[in-house]
């Protein structure tokens, strides 16, 4: 369909003002919107909806109306911008909008696009969202390389949340003095990495205290605070790691004991004391692929279970670095 609407207010310019100040207009959301009512029956503390998945090169956008008027934004909170000054991502565009504290009764959310502002190209696409109404719990986090190698290694966590979903701009790690944020986030299955650059001290062997930090979206749309935490939709995870001097390896997908599709990817993140050599992965006894490249310690394959027999499959990887070996298992199943 065609646009309707190119510009919502009030606020009116909440990304900022054009590149040249006054010339040119502080938005051009002419994409092709979508309005999607929200009925609000009763008090509660939020709702908002935001984008979770979107085809690449696009960069969708939620508002929150009080009505069916692009006028009618409800405030900072009701664009698509991370209004929280306490979070890491504070004034980044997140593709996420809802209201705090609204009244019974109706709203819309509209879902709209704009355009690069130095290029002009659209920035139109596909979009999956989500929408939640009352968040008022925090993201859970799970460590899944707990035992990795002295040095560098790659730092892997999984994160869920039940409400409006994890933002990936908050996902934070910490050791020693060292703060890093997730180079990586899978939607799908809430796996976040944090390889560590060559600068960055090594970890030593033993069992050091981490830190990690997670919050949703509902956190970036806190412009007040309703209990008496200051981040009351953010987790602190502070766990111990076991580092040790020599290999390991870790499975990050497909997820345990669950259902493989017919094409399969195999991931798992590896880390040693020494080069890292090839990962062999297995399913029992047969060897299914060597893979010899990684990019900071994963290694990959897509597994074609076309030819497997139904049911439980063992897989296995196994990688070795120099003298030393590690191999980890993951139990699967094929259910066509």
């Amino acid at each position: 369909g065609g646009s309707a609407v190119n510009r919502y207010r009030f606020p009116s310019a909440p990304f900022g003002h054009s590149p040249d100040y006054g010339v040119g207009p502080d938005m051009q959301e002419d994409g092709a919107e979508r309005l999607y009512k929200v009925r609000i029956r009763q008090r509660v503390v939020n709702f908002g909806a935001s984008v979770v998945i979107q085809s690449p090169g696009s960069l969708i956008d939620v508002w929150a109306l009080g009505s069916k008027d692009e006028n009618d934004v409800q405030g900072y909170v009701g664009t698509p911008v991370n209004i929280n000054p306490i979070t890491p991502g504070f004034r980044l565009p997140i593709g996420a909008a809802g209201a705090q504290f609204p009244v019974p009764g109706t709203y819309y959310l509209a879902v709209d696009s704009g355009r690069d502002e130095f290029t002009g190209r659209s920035l139109a696409g596909s979009y999956r969202l989500r929408h939640w109404v009352n968040d008022v719990r925090k993201p859970k986090v799970r460590v899944l390389t707990t035992r990795v190698a002295a040095g560098r290694p790659t730092i892997a966590i999984q994160v869920s949340d039940a409400g409006a979903g994890p933002d990936p701009y908050s996902l934070a790690y910490n050791y020693g003095r060292v703060l890093l944020g997730a180079a990586a986030y899978d939607p799908a299955s809430g796996i976040a990495l944090f390889p560590v650059p060559a600068g960055a001290p090594r970890l030593a062997a033993g069992r050091p205290r981490v830190f990690f930090r997670a919050s949703d979206y509902q956190e970036a749309k806190n412009a007040n605070s309703y209990n008496k935490e200051l981040t009351p939709n953010t987790r602190f995870h502070q766990p111990r790691l076991r580092v040790v001097r020599g290999a390991t390896i870790t499975w990050l997908t497909p997820a345990a004991r669950g259902c493989v599709p017919r094409s399969a990817r195999l991931l798992v993140v590896a880390s040693a004391t020494r080069k890292l050599g090839a990962v062999r992965f297995f399913d029992g006894k047969r060897q299914l692929r060597v893979v010899k490249r990684n990019v900071a310690g994963l290694y990959g394959y897509t597994w074609r279970t076309r030819g497997a027999k139904r049911g439980i499959h063992r897989l296995r990887a196994v990688v070795r670095a120099g003298g030393q070996r590690a191999e980890a298992t993951r139990i699967v199943r094929v259910c066509r």
